[in-house]
Formats: C-alpha cells, structure tokens, sequence
C-alpha cells in the first residue's frame, strides 16, 4: 500500500487509538520519581550557556543532537516532569512512524498491529519516561526505516536526502545507530549492484557519502 493513499476513516481511527494509547502510557506515573543520576548527567550537560554547550557536549559519552534539543527545552522549563515530556514527544513520533510502515507493508490492520506493539513495549514506555536520547534514537530509527522504504519504492533524490539526513541524525544522537545505518546501507548497496540499478546505486551512493560528511564532525 502507497504511503500517499489517502488515509480512510477507519485508518484515521486506529491511527489515533493507538497514539492516544501510547500517550496514556508514558504518561502513566512519569512523576513517580526524581531524577537518577543518568538523567541529571544529562541536565547538567544542557543546563550550561550556550557558550559553553559545544565544550560540555565535547566531555560527555554520547553525539551532541540530545544535548543541544534539551538545552533549547529547558528555556521553558526545568522540572523533572517537564524534561521527560521531551522524551514523551519523541517516543510519540516514533509510535507514528511505526503506525506509517506497517500502513506500508501491511495495510490498514497491519499498522494497527505494529503501532500497538509500539506503543505498548515496556522499553519504549520506559524510553519514553526517561532524560536521555533513547526515544530520540528509537524514533529517528523508525523513521529512517520510512524514508528508506519510501527512497527505494519511488526513487527520487528528495526521498533518498530524506534517508540520508534521517541516518546523519540517527547517529548525531547515538554512536549505536551508524550500526543500524551501515548495515542497512551495505545490504542496500549489494542489492542494488546485484540487479544492476545503476540509478538507485547512484544516488544512495551520493546520499550516503553526504551523511558519512556530516557525521565526521
């Protein structure tokens, strides 16, 4: 099923009870406790001005993309609640993302069943509650898989910057992700050279050298 085809009643209905579902849940006790020590690392980092972010980010474990979202968060907030609604936010676009591939691959029942999954998973609920880039990754993950799946169907440069942008922001928010990334990218490569589409070869082969530069930073 095209990601293009309008979306029937019935879609739009599951669509929204499935995320209405997954906001339920991560919010479901999120002030149960205070912050751990994992989560006030993270404070710390983006609590700084914005002078020193770039040399706080440079000490910490992980990319900077988390860091830098939390510090532009955090000029509206800083109660532990408040910061975990950030995390809230991105596990939500990734429940939609899910919601959209298996609209996909499987049609209307299909995302139903993927988004409920989804948004029922212990540890994305948990992500999801937490002042860290997990939810961040999860969702960046999802919708990379989107755009891939977008970028091979149509074949147009635009959907493939898309994946190729989706993979740079995966990675900028967790060394983790060039996994996913290169994995994905050599199977793609193989495939493609195998049945000889020079096109696709072409510009996954451009796209990905962008975003191998604007991960080296």
């Amino acid at each position: 099923m095209s990601s293009r085809t309008a979306l029937s009643p019935q879609a739009r209905l599951l669509s929204s009870a499935v995320l209405l579902l997954a906001f339920a849940l991560r919010l479901w006790a999120i002030d149960a406790r205070s912050l751990w020590f994992d989560e006030a690392y993270e404070y710390w980092s983006a609590v700084v001005p914005p002078g020193a972010l770039p040399a706080t980010v440079m000490t910490s474990f992980q990319p900077p993309l988390y860091s830098y979202l939390l510090h532009i968060w955090l000029r509206f907030g800083d109660h532990a609640v408040w910061l975990r609604w950030l995390s809230v936010a991105f596990s939500l676009v990734g429940v939609a993302g899910m919601v959209r591939l298996g609209r996909r691959w499987l049609g209307v029942r299909g995302a139903a069943i993927a988004g409920l999954v989804w948004a029922t998973l212990p540890p994305q609920v948990k992500y999801a509650q937490e002042v860290a880039e997990y939810a961040l990754l999860s969702a960046l993950l999802v919708w990379l898989l989107a755009a891939l799946a977008q970028a091979v169907d149509a074949g147009r440069w635009r959907d493939w910057m898309g994946w190729g942008l989706a993979a740079a922001l995966a990675v900028y928010s967790h060394y983790g992700a060039a996994v996913v990334v290169l994995a994905l990218s050599l199977t793609l490569f193989v495939q493609h050279a195998w049945q000889r589409r020079t096109a696709a070869l072409v510009k996954q082969g451009a796209v990905s050298l962008g975003a191998l530069l604007l991960g080296i930073p």
